[in-house]
């Protein structure tokens, strides 16, 4: 079955809205031409897409299947419609993102704005996902780079450059008071509730394998789905976690970073791009400064360093 792409884009359009003079607004067209192409759509796919009413039009369970498949594909025709018209001066185009949360908040975040206000014209689009996810999306071509923490897989189709090393410290809250008094150990920690980014997350990943070195099992009492979630978990006293030294910076006072006997390995926040798929001129030129601003961070931890 051959259908026209102005179908499902008309489609795209009155499901999205639920209203066919919006759409019709939105697409330059005449409501009665709009009416006409989904009636035709529905003819062509043998069902009904759009139950009709007063208040406008409510997708069928059929419709809402097809919009799920069809939306994405719409929006990225769209955006690489308009990355084309980007032109090479950065007076606009289009950079999609996925990040984790915690690449964005300790490195990449001023990044973003130093860019933006440069090339104000530029759009972003950041997706916040899962180090996995991320990765899985910028090999799909569903964004640009992925800038993630570790651990995660990679293959000899991703470019990957390591952009900044981050340590990570046990905190607590006030109700735990009594034990940055003294260093703990891995086994001690587990006997408070633990609280950490949820399964399938590199954080959780990352503390499964380093209990498993001690023959110990991490296994969260409260999983989080955002790092934004977890200072005012620990503020709540709900219980122990791990967090970058970065974060501690705005935890407060009633936040406590305890002293941990064994050596926890440093963590690695990186870009990831794809070998086989070009990036467009805004997405090349974030991708430039990403690796500058990386560069600067080693001659500083560097000079820092030496100057001991």
């Amino acid at each position: 079955m051959s259908i026209n792409y102005d179908y499902y884009r008309t489609f795209y359009f009155v499901a999205k809205y639920g209203n066919l003079t919006i759409a019709a607004r939105q697409m330059g067209a005449s409501q009665p031409n709009i009416t006409r192409v989904i009636k035709l759509l529905e003819a062509q796919i043998g069902n009904t897409l759009f139950t009709r009413s007063k208040t406008g039009m409510r997708l069928t369970p059929e419709g809402q299947k097809l919009y799920s498949r069809i939306r994405p594909a719409v929006e990225r025709i769209a955006d690489a419609e308009y990355e084309l018209k980007a032109n090479v001066s950065l007076k606009n185009g289009l950079v999609s993102l996925g990040v984790t949360e915690i690449a964005l908040r300790c490195f990449l975040l001023p990044i973003l704005g130093n860019f933006h206000r440069s090339h104000p014209g530029v759009r972003f689009k950041i997706y916040n996902h899962s180090t996995q996810e991320s990765i899985e999306a910028m090999k799909a071509g569903l964004v640009d780079m992925a800038v993630v923490t570790s651990p995660f897989p990679h293959d000899d189709n991703s470019s990957i450059r390591v952009l900044k090393r981050i340590q990570e410290r046990p905190i607590c809250g006030s109700k735990f008071s009594f034990l940055p008094k003294h260093p703990v150990s891995l086994k001690d920690l587990l006997k408070f509730p633990l609280i950490s980014l949820g399964a399938g997350s590199a954080s959780q990943a990352f503390y499964v394998e380093l209990f498993a070195a001690y023959n110990l099992s991490f296994s969260p009492d409260i999983e989080a789905a955002t790092a934004d979630q977890i200072i005012p978990l620990f503020r709540e006293n709900l219980g122990i976690g791990f967090v970058p030294e970065d974060f501690l910076k705005e935890a407060g006072k009633d936040l406590q970073p305890l002293s941990i006997i064994e050596e926890i390995p440093k963590r690695s926040i990186c870009c990831v791009i794809h070998k086989a798929l070009p990036l467009n001129p805004a997405a090349r030129h974030l991708y430039e400064e990403i690796n500058a601003a990386a560069e600067q961070y080693d001659e500083a931890k560097d000079e820092t360093h030496d100057s001991r």
